[in-house]
């Protein structure tokens, strides 16, 4: 009998707690169904997942965790993507804008990124630095939001001006990157932070005569006076030999002179070229082969071009940009009027190093602002989640490192609303010192 009683109390038990989680799950699934989920895990990765479906002609580079699988999954697979990030994030500080940089100026790609508020890394912070750093522009292609209008993942490309300049006068442009091959046989890829893309065709590529690379380019139009151009390093210190073919002919011997080293830095790096004959509308493939055993070079990129047009990188340029940072591009979509929410701001006049700076929020009662603030007429990158007290007031060190100049504080929205519409207009000065 007392076994009994005992067996029942279990199972009574069991069937409590499996209740009790069918009942929070079935609440789960309700408020999913309801809201679509936020952050992270909203619904927004399907039009994600249908826009990369649509474009898989490009690779998409993802900037951070968190949507990789979801995409392979809801693609079946059938999308190019690369967790770009790792490498970034992996990086030592001193070359994590050196890694992004590798990655933004890949061809055919475009840059996938959390926004702020869903980033497991703030890869977004170091994309913007590594812009301003090379003095590049960033183009911004798509977003796409959970069901309450908050962001939820952000789409970029990176403008070469080169190349937009050239197209700009209808000329003709089209490149592949050397990692990208459509056909190979012999060598594989490797990791080289002065490669574009942070890739590039090696381990021993050229060894065997039998070596050999395809890709296959498009043509929207008869295309007279076209050069091939390809950017490789060559370690060896004499020439080697490649034998190109287009379309199955045999076009050229191209002689690639030393580079002094594997392309470990950007001046390990040469850009040849050739020129060809007219290339008429349709899919053309080019195919590179070793003349001979013993022809070892590394392959960045290649690219077709119907003018004389050198697409390289470029170093640091430690340009200020004037540009909006690339957040408020999709987190700033305007300004609620409400002059009875103020932004109060004390001391006016801070020194750096000194000063311990108040700010305090009246007539708006949240836990936590983001905050919209320029610095010297320039939009700054935005502040999120600044905790408020029981007074609604956050104090903020004005420390050594503090640049010095005036702080204009803008806009504040309540950083549990991450609508890019919820922000407020306010007007808060302060100078420093």
């Amino acid at each position: 009998m007392r076994r009994l009683i005992t067996t029942s109390a279990i199972l009574s038990f069991l069937l409590l707690l499996v209740g009790t989680q069918l009942i929070v799950d079935a609440e789960y699934i309700s408020a999913f169904r309801l809201t679509g989920g936020a952050g992270k895990w909203s619904d927004a990765i399907y039009d994600l997942a249908a826009y990369a479906r649509e474009n898989r002609d490009k690779t998409l580079l993802l900037m951070d965790w968190g949507f990789s699988s979801q995409l392979l999954a809801l693609s079946d697979g059938r999308i190019k993507k690369f967790e770009a990030f790792v490498p970034v994030i992996l990086a030592p500080e001193a070359r994590q804008l050196q890694v992004m940089y590798s990655y933004m100026l890949s061809f055919n790609s475009l840059l996938v990124f959390h926004s702020p508020r869903c980033e497991t890394f703030p890869v977004l912070k170091t994309f913007q630095q590594a812009l301003c750093e090379y003095g590049l522009r960033a183009r911004l292609v798509k977003v796409f939001h959970e069901r309450s209008g908050a962001p939820a993942y952000v789409v970029f490309e990176v403008v070469r001006p080169e190349i937009e300049e050239h197209l700009g006068t209808t000329g003709f442009f089209a490149a592949r990157e050397a990692e990208e091959w459509d056909e190979k046989r012999g060598g594989g890829i490797e990791d080289r932070d002065s490669a574009s893309n942070h890739r590039m065709l090696g381990w021993f590529w050229g060894r065997s005569r039998s070596d050999l690379v395809t890709y296959w380019f498009t043509l929207p139009r008869t295309v007279p006076n076209i050069r091939l151009y390809i950017r490789y390093a060559n370690e060896a210190p004499r020439e080697r030999q490649l034998e190109l073919f287009v379309d199955g002919k045999s076009a050229r011997t191209l002689s690639l002179a030393s580079t002094g080293g594997p392309g470990n830095r950007p001046q390990e790096w040469a850009l040849a070229n050739v020129e060809l004959e007219a290339l008429h509308p349709g899919k053309h493939e080019v195919r590179i082969q070793p003349a001979g055993d013993h022809q070892v070079v590394f392959l960045d990129y290649l690219y077709l071009a119907d003018r004389e047009l050198r697409v390289e990188p470029s170093g640091p340029c430690r340009c200020e940009s004037a540009e909006a940072p690339v957040d408020t591009l999709f987190e700033v979509l305007g300004y609620q009027e409400l002059p009875e929410v103020r932004l109060i701001v004390s001391p006016q006049v801070a020194r750096a190093g000194e000063t311990v700076l108040t700010l305090r929020v009246l007539n708006f009662d949240v836990p936590a602002i983001d905050v919209l603030y320029s610095f010297n007429g320039n939009l700054m990158p935005l502040v999120y989640g600044w905790p408020l007290d029981d007074k609604n007031s956050v104090r903020v060190l004005v420390d050594s490192t503090t640049p010095k100049g005036s702080y204009w504080y803008r806009a504040i929205r309540d950083a549990r609303d991450g609508s890019p519409t919820a922000w407020i207009a306010v007007d808060a000065r302060v100078e420093v010192r």
